[in-house]
């Protein structure tokens, strides 16, 4: 069983540095035009099965999602269209 409690303790802190990983990319990129902030989505490892019940065996990192929204995009991309028209209208 210790060897269970040092891959549970490794499993979480390499999602621990993912997630840092992640955060300092969002940071270094919070003033890049059209930039997406990220996510790390985490999900339970899968369990050992004992006669007992199943034991957790840590968490893993799935994927790394980017945060985004059609809505504003299509807000966006309208505006800009609008911007173009009005801009060759006024030319």
């Amino acid at each position: 069983m210790t060897c269970g409690i040092f891959k549970i303790g490794l499993n979480g802190v390499t999602a621990a540095q993912r997630n840092l990983s992640t955060i300092s990319h969002n940071i270094a990129n919070a003033t890049t035009p059209a930039y997406h902030r990220q996510r790390v989505e985490l999900a339970n490892a899968i369990p050992v099965p004992t006669g007992n019940g199943f034991i957790g065996t840590g968490v893993d990192v799935q994927t790394v999602s980017r945060l985004y929204s059609d809505f504003l995009e299509t807000q966006v991309t309208s505006a800009q269209g609008r911007l173009a028209y009005l801009e060759a209208f006024r030319d």
